[in-house]
């Protein structure tokens, strides 16, 4: 017979996540859903990958197999649990990043029979976290005082065989995941997609020839996804965002967040879009429901914005008195929630249920389902009212809403922040015929079916085949990026920059990005390429409303280039710069180790500080 050709790209697939506590949220949900999708499609294992020292692979396996969380192709792996069981031959070919000899690895503290030990300072900080096998033996010591004992600085991870004798030892976390991984997929070809902030963070670093790592972006790219298009960064996301070029594929859940990041320059290729997959119940049949019977299910929180819908709802009680609309969820915007449907006299119409298991169920029921959110990574409940039939009205916002719902034909979408409008569009909702509200629901239940494993795995394939088929061999080379010129428009401050290059491939690309030195303001600016032998003049212009909106500090500017498909990432030197250049919100300056930097002064005007008006626009070598 002939076997079965795969769908998705050969090789190994795994998955990546810190860990799979008994309670997750929608990333881990997304991550497990994906993954049995997966091998169920090609009938083939794939091992999720995770890395906390707190977990039970097996025991988390049989869990998830019982409440039918995951399918039986899925296998799950633990770092820590396999590194306490492997035999002494495979621990000493662990790949160490630290030099030979091993350093000082700290003391080594009684066994007491516990897995894991910590020493700690004064204030509670841990500095050390020792890890023991079954039998009692030492199996690593993780130092977080490399640089001052007893002081935060540092890090060093040594690992032990069976005898107490060090076998590897690495100076960073990331350098340690990474050798396990380095294990587990060996010289095959594999992909690995990894789902969570903290571990991503960890990846950008992991280039191998054989491996194509993918991450996906569950949430804004944004601290205040509703603000300037060039905000700050959320601080668990910084790692990821600020590397975005040495990932082989990075994916956003909606359309709307992939073109806002393409152009801003946070990502210029490389980056797709692949929904999360519904794979809930979807009503076969419609039944009628009274059409003022409203739900709305989320955390009670100031992001979910519940006291819009409220407000909404005692507008639309004036002219809909048996209107009603039940809230499931709870979260620390309870109490006030509570007293503002006191005080607004709506006790009847608008009721707090609390936390409900079965939340979800309740839309079957209802007429209409409410999204009032600031933001979303999706909205997933916008997809399970859709699968229920239960119209959705939500605030255009990112991101989610307007890559789900078609207004007017499967729900509708609301001016973000606007709750007379949403008084209204509920009004509306409720005041349609029952042919109308049917037409809408089956509209509704249609509209899911775009988001099925089937399909969204489809998605998937065509990412990850077009990632491995542009994936090139990581090239070695060094780059030089130096400041030749140097002045200040009323646009912006204007940058001749000369980078050479150690090879002879071509400079596909360069950007000027800066990254806040104590803060997460982030950016990147274009820049265009003018190329003599091996010496490339590059100019850029950084603009004075890309600063505006990121508040006071230090940002440190970098030359971002591209050659033959590898990225890299250097200073740019200040040479020549000897007194600040810029006015308004941002000048550049010499740093004391020569690198140039950028000074925000937020709330100046642009004409405050160096004279430009004589000075020619266009950036001279």
């Amino acid at each position: 017979m002939f076997r079965r050709q795969p769908i998705l790209p050969e090789g190994r697939l795994y998955g990546l996540l810190w860990g799979i506590p008994p309670e997750f949220g929608g990333m881990t949900s997304a991550a497990l859903q994906r993954a049995s999708a997966f091998a169920e499609v090609d009938k083939r294992v794939v091992e999720i990958l995770t890395l906390s020292p707190r977990m039970n692979p097996k025991r988390r396996r049989s869990a998830l197999l019982a409440s039918k969380k995951i399918g039986r192709r899925v296998h799950i792996r633990n770092l820590w649990s396999e590194l306490r069981t492997m035999p002494d031959k495979q621990i000493i070919r662990l790949r160490g990043t630290t030099k030979q000899p091993i350093t000082t690895v700290g003391e080594r503290p009684s066994i007491t029979g516990a897995a894991e030990s910590t020493r700690s300072d004064d204030n509670g900080n841990i500095l050390q976290i020792d890890q023991y096998r079954r039998d009692g033996s030492l199996l690593a010591i993780d130092r977080l005082d490399t640089r001052r004992r007893g002081h935060l600085g540092g890090r060093q991870i040594t690992v032990f065989d069976r005898k107490g004798k060090a076998a590897a030892q690495w100076g960073s976390e990331a350098d340690f995941y990474h050798s396990w991984i380095d294990w587990v997929v060996g010289d095959r070809t594999a992909t690995i997609i990894s789902d969570s902030s903290p571990v991503g963070g960890m990846m950008h670093g992991y280039r191998r020839d054989n491996v194509t790592v993918t991450q996906v972006l569950h949430n804004p790219h944004l601290r205040d996804p509703t603000g300037s298009p060039y905000g700050l960064l959320p601080p668990a996301k910084k790692e990821i965002l600020t590397h975005l070029d040495r990932y082989d594929l990075v994916t956003t859940l909606t359309e709307e967040q992939r073109t806002d990041m393409l152009e801003s320059c946070m990502a210029v290729d490389k980056i797709q879009t692949v929904s999360n997959m519904y794979e809930g119940p979807v009503v076969e049949r419609i039944e009628a429901r009274p059409p003022g019977q409203g739900v709305m299910v989320g955390r009670l929180v100031r992001q979910k914005r519940v006291d819009h819908a409220i407000e909404a709802m005692a507008l639309v009680h004036e002219a809909h008195p048996t209107a009603t609309l039940d809230i499931y969820g709870d979260g620390s915007h309870s109490p006030q929630l509570a007293s503002l449907i006191s005080d607004l006299g709506v006790g009847d119409t608008v009721r707090l249920h609390g936390y409900d298991a079965d939340a979800r169920a309740r839309f079957q029921h209802a007429s209409f389902s409410v999204l009032s959110s600031r933001f979303e990574g999706q909205g997933l409940v916008l997809l399970e009212s859709l699968a229920a039939g239960c119209i959705p009205i939500a605030y255009d916002v990112p991101y989610g809403p307007s890559d789900i719902i078609t207004h007017g034909v499967n729900g509708f979408l609301v001016p973000a922040g606007d709750p007379a409008e949403l008084a209204a569009t509920i009004a509306h909702v409720i005041s349609l015929s029952p042919r109308e509200l049917n037409s809408m629901r089956t509209a509704a239940v249609s509209r899911v079916a775009d988001f099925a494993p089937e399909v969204i795995t489809r998605r998937w394939r065509d990412a990850l085949c077009e990632a491995t088929a542009t994936k090139t061999a990581d090239r070695k080379f060094r780059v030089r990026a130096t400041l030749r010129d140097a002045h200040a428009t009323g646009q912006g401050i204007h940058l001749a920059i000369e980078v050479v290059l150690d090879t002879s491939d071509a400079l596909d690309r360069a950007l000027v990005s800066w990254v806040g030195r104590k803060t997460t303001a982030y950016g990147r600016v274009l820049a265009t390429i003018d190329t003599e032998a091996q010496t490339h003049r590059v100019r850029a212009l950084l603009p004075y409303h890309r600063f505006t909106a990121v508040g006071r500090g230090l940002l440190d500017v970098f030359m971002d280039v591209s050659v033959a498909g590898t990225s890299r990432r250097v200073r740019i030197t200040a040479a020549g710069l000897e007194q600040a250049v810029g006015s308004g919100p941002a000048e550049i300056y010499a740093t004391q180790h020569g690198n140039v930097s950028i000074r925000l002064h937020p709330g100046r005007d642009r004409t405050v500080g160096q004279d430009t008006a004589d000075r020619d626009t266009t950036p001279t070598d």
